[in-house]
C-alpha cells in the first residue's frame, strides 16, 4: 500500500507524484497515512479495479414517473423460467404493471402505507410466480404470476401478514409474520416442502410443531421463535444455511438437515443490523449496517466482533452518527449501495475492490491497521430538493434488456435509474466531482515552484479545476481553471 511520500519519484531533475485517485475515500484516515490512490475528501467517483483511475459516477436517469404522482412506495420483480421479466410499481395505494418506460397499467390496490417488497429470492421458478410481502404487515401476503396480482393461497385460515419471504430447498420461508389478529414478529413459518416435481406446497402452512419436536414428518410445515424473542428484521440464505437479524438483538443462523433437526444458532451475539433493510447479500457474503458502523459477516462468522469485519473503517468519521440504513446490491456491477435514514447521500461500496481473503491473511500482522484500498464513494446530488432520500429502492432485471438495475422512487412518484447513461442528474443538473489528496509533506525550510496538470480524457462539456492546499505558517489555496465547460475544445 504505497503512501504518498513512498509514490514521489524524480524525472529529468523534477520531483514528480501521479495522482491517479484509483481508490477510495478514507476520509476516517490521517490524511498524510493513506494510500496514494485514495482520497482525504471528496464525491461522485466510481470505483473499478479494472480501471485505477479517477472518473466521475454515473447519472441517475429518470426512468418513469407513475401516473397518480404518488410516493413509490415498493417494487415487485418477477423473472419466469423462459427469462421473461415484470416489475410491479407500488405508488401510493395502486400497484402498477410498468413496462421499464411509459407505460403503467394498474393491477391492483393495497392499504394506505403499505410497502411491498418481491424479487427473485422469493420467486418460485416451479410456479413461475413471486412471493410479495409488505414492511408495514398491511397488505396480506400477495402473489404475482405476471398477470394477475391476488392473494397467496395458503391453508392458514384468516389473513397472513408478514415482512420478509424467500424461497429455498423447495420451501417458503416468511419471516416477522401476523395470521388472523395475533402478530409474532419474531417467529419464522416454513411451508411444506414440494412432494411433486410439478407444484410446490408453499401454501401448506398450517402447523403446530416447533421445529426439533417429535410429530411431524423431515418435509412438513414447521415454524421456528427466535431465541431472544426479539422482532425479525432480516433474512437471507447464506453459508448454505438461513440467516436472520433481530431488532436491536444478534444475527442467528438456522442450521441442521430437515423439520426434525433445524436449530436457531447465535452466529454473532450482541450485533444486529439497524433497519428493515439494511442486511443485503452480496455473492458470497453480506453487509449489515449498524448504528455508526457496516460489517462483513463473512468476517463476523470466521473472526467475531473484532476489527477485521469493520468494512466501513475508511469513512467511519462521516457514518458515526447514522441510526439505520436501507441497503441494496447489483450483482452486475458489484456495488453495494448504503442510504443513511435521513441522510442526503448514498454511500457506495465496490466489491470488487475489497479483497477479504488479503484483510483476513493480513490482519495477524497489522491487527490494528488499515488493510487495503478504501472500497468507498459518496454520492450526492443537486437534483430536486438537493438530497438522495428514496421512498424505495430494488434492484430489478430491466424489461428492455434484461440487465440489472438499481431503481428508486420518491415521493412525487418518480422512478430513478442510480446507474444511468445520461450527462445530468434527472436530466436537469450537472453532477460535481472532486477528490482531494493526502497530506503531501516537503522537507521543511524547502523552497519548490509547484506546478501541476490534468492528463484525462473527455466525453462531454466539463469544467476542470486544479486547486493546490497550501498548510505551514501561512494557510492559502491556489486554483486554476484547466477546462470550462463552454470550450469546444481544451488545451493545458
Amino acid at each position: 500500500m504505497p503512501k504518498i511520500l513512498e509514490s514521489i519519484t524524480t524525472f529529468e531533475d523534477k520531483v514528480v507524484l501521479r495522482l491517479t485517485f484509483g481508490g477510495g475515500l478514507a476520509s476516517a484516515i490521517n490524511a498524510a497515512e493513506i494510500d496514494v490512490r485514495e482520497s482525504s475528501s471528496g464525491q461522485n467517483d466510481i470505483l473499478d479495479v479494472d480501471e485505477i483511475k479517477f472518473r466521475p459516477r454515473p447519472s441517475f436517469d429518470l426512468a418513469g414517473t407513475a401516473p397518480n404522482g404518488e410516493a413509490i412506495n415498493g417494487f415487485v420483480e418477477l423473472i419466469k423460467s423462459d427469462g421473461s421479466v415484470t416489475v410491479l410499481v407500488q405508488a401510493g395505494s395502486t400497484v402498477y404493471d410498468w413496462d421499464g418506460g411509459s407505460t403503467f397499467t394498474s393491477v391492483g390496490t393495497v392499504p394506505t402505507g403499505s410497502k411491498l417488497r418481491g424479487g427473485r429470492f422469493s420467486t418460485s421458478i416451479l410456479d413461475d410466480i413471486v412471493i410479495i410481502t409488505d414492511l408495514e404487515k398491511k397488505t396480506v401476503v400477495k402473489q404475482w404470476d405476471g398477470t394477475t396480482f391476488s392473494d397467496f393461497s395458503h391453508n392458514l385460515g384468516g389473513d397472513l401478514f408478514a415482512k420478509y419471504a424467500i424461497i429455498e430447498d423447495e420451501r417458503l420461508d416468511l419471516a416477522n409474520v401476523k395470521s388472523g389478529s395475533t402478530d409474532t414478529p419474531h417467529v419464522l413459518l416454513a411451508s411444506k416442502r414440494g412432494t411433486t416435481f410439478s407444484a410446490s406446497d408453499f401454501g401448506t402452512l398450517s402447523t403446530s410443531v416447533r421445529a426439533s419436536e417429535s410429530g411431524a414428518g423431515t418435509d412438513d410445515a414447521f415454524y421456528i421463535p427466535m431465541p431472544d424473542m426479539r422482532a425479525i428484521n432480516g433474512l437471507m440464505s447464506l453459508f448454505g444455511v438461513q440467516v436472520l437479524s433481530t431488532n436491536e438483538g444478534q444475527i442467528w443462523k438456522l442450521e441442521g438437515n430437515d423439520q426434525t433437526d433445524f436449530k436457531m444458532n447465535s452466529l454473532y451475539p450482541g450485533s444486529a443490523a439497524a433497519g428493515d433493510e439494511a442486511l443485503v447479500k452480496i455473492g458470497e457474503d453480506a453487509l449489515y449496517g449498524r448504528p455508526g458502523i457496516i460489517e462483513s459477516l463473512l468476517a463476523s462468522e470466521k473472526f467475531g466482533d473484532v476489527e477485521v469485519d469493520d468494512v466501513s473503517r475508511w469513512i467511519a468519521d462521516e457514518i458515526a452518527e447514522v441510526k439505520s440504513w436501507t441497503s441494496i446490491y447489483n450483482p452486475r456491477t458489484k456495488r453495494a449501495y448504503f442510504w443513511p435514514e435521513n441522510g442526503n447521500e448514498i454511500y457506495v461500496f465496490q466489491k470488487s475492490l475489497y479483497d477479504p481473503v488479503q484483510r483476513v491473511t493480513r490482519s495477524s500482522a497489522f491487527p490494528g491497521g488499515k488493510l487495503g484500498l478504501s472500497p468507498w464513494s459518496k454520492w450526492v446530488t443537486d437534483y430536486g430538493s438537493g438530497d438522495f432520500r428514496q421512498t424505495a429502492a430494488e434492484v430489478i432485471r430491466r424489461v428492455t434488456d434484461k440487465k440489472d438495475v438499481v431503481y428508486f422512487g420518491d415521493a412525487s412518484g418518480r422512478i430513478l435509474n442510480l446507474e444511468g447513461t445520461g450527462l445530468q442528474d434527472g436530466g436537469s443538473d450537472d453532477i460535481v466531482t472532486d477528490r482531494t489528496s493526502g497530506t503531501i509533506r516537503l522537507p521543511t525550510g524547502s523552497v519548490f515552484d509547484v506546478k501541476g496538470n490534468i492528463k484525462y480524457r473527455r466525453f462531454a462539456g466539463a469544467t476542470v479545476t486544479l486547486t493546490f492546499l497550501f498548510g505551514g505558517k501561512e494557510v492559502f489555496h491556489d486554483t486554476r481553471t484547466i477546462c470550462r465547460k463552454t470550450m469546444a475544445t481544451c488545451t493545458w
